[in-house]
């Protein structure tokens, strides 16, 4: 029996003590009286057997979720180490094909291919604190991307200048 069910159960037998009470008279029948009381003690002891289950059901329960919390750090930190391994890798293909001269090679697995790419560096100890340099957010910082339009439209902004970078790709 669920513990739903037993719990009806519990209600009716309650009901039936009230039964077994002659209104009329004021006495209680006792035989009435002791059928309900066994019904009432063996329904007790199912749900007290049914609450044993279900404990040891939710300690089970909490111990399959700090087992699962262990295992996703685990690999947390396996994803971070990979994704390192990943860049070095990566890094380490960059140096070699820099040092060959080769802007691309191409294998049976796939392409390995340099590309230029632009991010706007800035130092914001020295950037004047202009606000066409700023976004309007919560929190103040530069809005880069204003910073390089404008930079590349030709003005001239202390602490800020426009790099060129090579990252790999892999396909």
């Amino acid at each position: 029996m669920t513990l739903y069910e037993l719990t009806d159960e519990k209600l009716i037998i309650d009901e039936l003590y009230n039964l077994t009470y002659d209104e009329e008279t004021g006495e209680v029948r006792e035989l009435d009286y002791k059928d309900v009381e066994a019904m009432d003690l063996k329904t007790q002891e199912l749900i007290s057997k049914k609450t044993d289950s279900l404990i040891k059901y939710i300690k089970n329960i909490d111990s399959d979720m700090a087992v699962l919390k262990e295992e996703e750090k685990r690999l947390k930190a396996r994803r971070e180490r990979l994704d390192k391994k990943k860049e070095w890798l990566k890094s380490y293909i960059m140096q070699n094909m820099q040092k060959l001269g080769y802007k691309k090679v191409e294998s049976a697995f796939g392409t390995l291919s340099q590309r230029k790419s632009k991010s706007t560096i800035i130092n914001e100890s020295i950037i004047p604190k202009d606000e066409r340099y700023w976004s309007v957010k919560t929190e103040d910082k530069f809005d880069k991307k204003k910073i390089k339009e404008l930079i590349e439209s030709g003005e001239h902004i202390d602490g800020a200048m426009i790099q060129e970078n090579i990252s790999l790709i892999v396909k």
